[in-house]
């Protein structure tokens, strides 16, 4: 169970190495915890990685290190999930598309 309770309002909430930790039920759980932390002109920011991570095999199987690649679809349906308006988020990619980034502005 989350216990995490924002007092106060950011600009900028950025989690990168975190949500793709959480099953879905946790990632919305906390990104609607995150929704009442970001001012009303400010933006969420969440890395995950992407299913397209060339690693991911290595990772898993010499590493133990089990995570949760999504797609862009799915980040987009939790942050519509976790009530955000689907006009107010977007997912980008760095160049090598192996990190994915869910935007949310409120």
């Amino acid at each position: 169970m989350l216990r995490f309770r924002p007092v106060e309002q950011f600009d900028l909430i950025w989690a990168s190495g975190l949500f793709d930790y959480f099953t879905d039920t946790t990632f919305r759980s906390l990104l609607r915890r995150l929704f009442s932390a970001v001012a009303s002109d400010g933006e969420i920011v969440i890395g995950n990685f992407s299913e397209n991570n060339p690693s991911r095999a290595y990772m898993e199987v010499m590493g133990e290190w089990r995570l949760h690649h999504r797609n862009a679809q799915t980040l987009q349906r939790l942050a519509s999930e976790a009530g955000a308006q689907l006009d107010s988020v977007s997912v980008g990619a760095e160049p090598e598309g192996v990190n994915l980034f869910l935007h949310i502005r409120p």
